[in-house]
């Protein structure tokens, strides 16, 4: 009928529109790179640069190359990169399960079992850069996933270390340790964008976790006892003393980070919206901590 022909006609003109060539064209079209080809050539261009030594890291490498040597060629560095932070990320694990408030007195072995593992982390983290060069299979790309993954750490290592000191007791402490860890590292990577080196200091990551793993030691030896004792004189208890250092080693980083930050150097050119994304993170992370655990 009429009828019909009338409506098969607008069906026939509807699919006509859908099968357009713009549609189609829109329709198939894979999503944007994640990078440009700029910012690829720059990749492709970037090369690792470092300066200064802290203060243990002469005697560690003594052990970093003995290590690496004992790591078979075939060994991707991706991959001990990899090793590592699944190891630190089980670890710390372990603990939340058994401190999920931060309150309570995880077993003996839970301690131990952090403190083995920051050590394995902190071991494969150092040989994965030797193996890629001892293997000539150094990458900017590598860098990038070798950073990405300490990022992570980062934040299991400092959440870890806040429950092996039973830091739930004191919130806001245990938020501004938490934020300040994250955000020296990201101000570390910060400055390193700015100039185009990784700049270390007398005390740095590797001496900070040497002492986190000390802290592991001593949470499995005293227990709660331990941080909860007051210290005389002074008259404040002992889990304050990691809280008190976290906070002068901020100031003083931080302090070395911005002054190479707000003097340029080779990438001069910062965006001025960039400066607020930790300071408005911080804050909403901290509105987030205080009404979810502890209500």
């Amino acid at each position: 009928s009429t009828g019909h022909r009338d409506s098969g006609s607008g069906m026939g003109m509807e699919a006509a529109c859908w099968l357009a060539p713009g549609v189609l064209r829109r329709l198939i079209e894979l999503p944007s790179p994640p990078l440009s080809r700029h910012q690829l050539k720059r990749l492709e261009e970037h090369r690792y640069s470092s300066a200064g030594r802290s203060l243990l890291e002469p005697l560690m490498q003594r052990y970093w190359e003995w290590l690496v040597g004992r790591v078979p060629s075939w060994i991707a560095p991706n991959l001990i990169t990899i090793i590592g932070l699944a190891t630190n990320v089980f670890t710390t694990l372990v603990l939340i399960y058994y401190c999920p408030t931060a309150t309570e007195q995880a077993p003996l072995w839970a301690y131990l079992l952090c403190a083995v593992g920051l050590f394995i982390y902190q071991s494969l983290d150092a040989i994965d850069g030797k193996q890629a060069r001892r293997t000539n299979s150094s990458s900017p790309l590598g860098e990038l996933f070798d950073h990405g993954c300490d990022s992570l750490s980062t934040v299991f290592v400092v959440l870890g270390t806040s429950i092996a000191v039973q830091m739930g007791t004191n919130p806001d402490w245990m938020f501004f340790c938490c934020f300040a860890g994250m955000f020296m590292f990201y101000c570390a990577h910060w400055q390193t964008y700015v100039s185009g080196t990784l700049r270390f200091g007398i005390i740095d990551v590797t001496e900070v976790q040497l002492f986190i793993i000390i802290m592991y030691l001593l949470a499995a030896v005293g227990g709660s006892a331990l941080w909860q004792s007051m210290i005389p004189i002074l008259n404040i208890q002992m889990k304050m003393i990691p809280a008190i250092c976290t906070f002068l080693g901020a100031i003083f980083s931080c302090t070395n980070y911005f002054r190479v930050i707000f003097t340029g150097g080779i990438w001069t050119r910062l965006h001025q919206q960039h400066y607020q994304i930790p300071f408005y993170v911080g804050f909403q992370l901290k509105r987030c901590f205080r009404g979810l655990l502890f209500k």
